[in-house]
């Protein structure tokens, strides 16, 4: 995404370990968005924001590359 600041989604890390250590899933379908630095003092303009999507079966499912325009 070409930032350098990656924040996580607090249910990223649930809906990875909600199955346990001996549990966890090979396939997690991820949103990864760019967006835009609010605070005043920011050291990188933009970040990225990943969070998990739920889907019923993230196998065979193909990288789509959604272009939202922000109002």
């Amino acid at each position: 995404m070409g930032t350098e600041d990656v924040r996580l989604d607090p249910r990223l890390n649930q809906e990875i370990w909600k199955r346990g250590i001996k549990g966890t899933q090979y396939r997690l379908r991820l949103r990864i968005s760019r967006r835009r630095n609010e605070e005043e003092n920011a050291k990188y303009p933009s970040f990225s924001y990943v969070e998990p999507v739920l889907v019923a079966s993230a196998k065979g499912l193909q990288t789509v590359v959604v272009d939202e325009e922000e109002a």
